[in-house]
């Protein structure tokens, strides 16, 4: 049932646009009633207020979104399925014309049908599935709202793939007796056995040809593009920095160029109460309420022929992180009754199980994870090195931190506050590189909260809270204890002048949430605030370092591993040495170096 408003009475429109003219005493017989339609001048949301919201988004995202740095990633393809925009039709047309094209190629012949039946009538059965495969595709309406049976057309290309299968082995089979037909006739051999070769040879080059087109068409029916074609709604889940909201934004920036209707919002402006009258204050939109909203998003989006897209950036961030558990289903019910409106939320990984309630995945939405440069880390280095002038090296740096663009970013304005143009020689290795990341942290911070630089206060946090970690044994410290220590080097800010703020904002800290075992029997598991070192690696390095520096003997390093010092407790036993297995690899590193 839909839960639109009702329309307003006819007869009570009609006396609400009622223009009098004339005496209306009883005494005046010439008094007029004129009736005239008076605009409603009913809100609209317009190209140019979207483009507006999206400038402001764009501003308080800040350092998260860098437009002019940009990789493209496979991840953002998603969106064009959720959009159901002309670039996700084309590429199901494109595919379309190219299986229609190899099939007519790869049609029995009656050369075929006399020298090879076999082989023909294998042909036959493949095409088969391939022509009821064309009439699917070719029954998809790009104008329709209707659910497209992707199942259906992935069920054909599975059938097709099967019958080349058969194809092949039929033609191997084909191949083998006609070599020996022609063995017997031995001065025969050189001149039957070409045409055969040849005859055999150009159907299987055309049928592969086919195939390669089932293949991409069946890769595309059970992508999570089509099938978020359908569902209309998206979670994307990742990592701290791993860019989450530049694709959220740069999605959103695309899609206003085209004139497709975008609406963006960030998490971190939510709070705990309703969440439609947060969308309606923080959009500033003269609306009655939530169903008038989401009429005039839906007449927006029948305009331009295309689905509306609104889009949430990080759920796990501000005060609304509570909320969405509780919210987000009745969300996607609401939207069922808008069906040119689609929804796509982000939300870091290890705050999903507290922000998505089980049971929307995947019945309700569907989820992709973003790796941020992961499998693209050579063309993005070579990206953000050309862009803040940055020489390549000849050999590439296999650092796996550069996956993630937060980490590449600051390592590359770091070099570039430098005014260097090519990385240093010294700097190889993973721990020059996370000191330089430190040191570019730093050169930032001492100018904005304005301290002494000599003093390094990124650093000196750094060294506090790995130690932290090396003495609790966990690779994070809880959120109120880091946010007590990091300060204590520049104490008596406001929270978003100090220290631990800003080291959060530059990427060299990063919020999380653990799951901790309940301290009593009968009571839940905790959830626990934290804060970790966002990169694996950077955290056993620094963790490791402080261990060295604090346990190793230089003049017996023997002692300092025995099973009663720190050292040597990270390898008492096997399972104390798989736990701490990151920390064993990053201690080889320092004592290669």
């Amino acid at each position: 049932m839909s839960n639109r408003p009702e329309p307003q009475n006819p007869q009570q429109h009609v006396f609400e646009n009622v223009k009098v003219e004339g005496n209306l005493t009883t005494g005046d017989i010439h008094q007029t009633i004129n009736v005239q339609e008076v605009p409603s001048h009913k809100p609209e949301i317009t190209l140019q207020w979207m483009r507006q919201n999206f400038e402001e988004v764009k501003a308080n995202a800040g350092a998260r979104y860098t437009p002019e740095i940009h990789v493209d990633l496979p991840e953002a393809w998603v969106f064009e399925g959720l959009g159901r925009t002309d670039t996700f039709f084309d590429r199901i047309q494109s595919l379309y014309g190219q299986l229609y094209r190899s099939s007519n190629k790869a049609k029995s012949n009656n050369t075929l049908h006399q020298r090879f039946p076999a082989i023909a009538q294998s042909l036959e059965a493949l095409q088969q599935p391939i022509a009821a495969l064309i009439t699917a595709l070719q029954q998809i309406e790009r104008d329709s709202l209707l659910e497209i049976d992707f199942q259906h057309i992935a069920e054909l290309a599975a059938h097709a793939q099967t019958e080349e299968h058969n194809f092949y082995t039929t033609t191997r089979d084909a191949e083998s007796s006609s070599k020996t037909d022609t063995s017997q006739a031995v001065q025969q051999t050189e001149p039957a056995s070409r045409p055969d070769k040849e005859i055999i040879g150009g159907v299987r080059h055309n049928v592969s040809q086919l195939l390669d087109a089932v293949r991409e068409i069946a890769e595309l029916v059970i992508s999570a593009s089509a099938e978020t074609a359908n569902k209309k709604a998206l979670l994307v889940l990742g990592e701290a920095g791993t860019g989450k909201t530049h694709l959220f934004c740069d999605v959103a920036k695309r899609r206003l160029e085209q004139e497709l209707p975008t609406i963006i919002l960030l998490g971190q402006h939510f709070n705990q109460s309703e969440p439609w009258t947060q969308i309606l204050q923080r959009l500033q939109l003269p609306f009655r309420d939530r169903d008038e909203f989401l009429t005039a998003l839906e007449t927006a989006a029948q305009v331009r022929g295309k689905r509306a897209l609104i889009l949430i950036d990080a759920l796990n961030e501000g005060d609304g992180k509570h909320l969405w558990r509780n919210e987000l289903p009745g969300i996607l019910r609401v939207l069922e009754n808008y069906p040119r409106i689609g929804l796509a939320v982000s939300c870091r990984t290890s705050y999903e199980r507290i922000v998505i309630p089980q049971g929307l995945i995947p019945e309700s939405m569907t989820q992709i994870n973003h790796r941020g440069f992961a499998d693209h880390e050579y063309i993005a280095t070579k990206t953000f090195f050309n862009h803040y002038g940055i020489e390549r090296p000849k050999i590439p740096l296999l650092v796996p931190e550069f996956s993630n663009p937060l980490f590449l970013k600051i390592f590359c304005q770091g070099l570039a506050k430098r005014k260097l143009t090519h990385i240093p020689k010294g700097l190889k290795g993973v721990t020059a590189i996370f000191n330089f990341f430190i040191d570019a942290v730093h050169d930032t911070l001492w100018c904005r909260l304005d301290y002494d630089p000599s003093a390094n206060l990124a650093q000196q946090a750094v060294n506090l809270i790995a130690r932290r970690m090396a003495e609790t044994g966990q690779p994070w410290v809880e959120r109120a204890d880091a946010s007590t220590i990091v300060n204590s080097l520049l104490p008596g800010r406001s929270y978003q002048q100090s220290l631990f703020s800003n080291l959060l904002s530059e990427g060299l800290l990063s919020e999380d949430l653990v799951y901790l075992s309940a301290k009593s029997e009968g009571s839940d598991i905790q959830k626990t605030d934290i804060v970790k070192f966002p990169y694996e690696r950077f955290s056993d390095h620094l963790i490791v370092r402080y261990l060295l520096d604090t346990h190793l003997d230089t003049s017996n390093s023997a002692i300092s591993f025995t099973p009663t010092q720190p050292l040597g407790n990270l390898v008492t036993d096997v399972s104390q040495a798989w736990r701490n297995s990151g920390w064993i690899e990053a201690l080889s590193r320092h004592s290669a170096g």
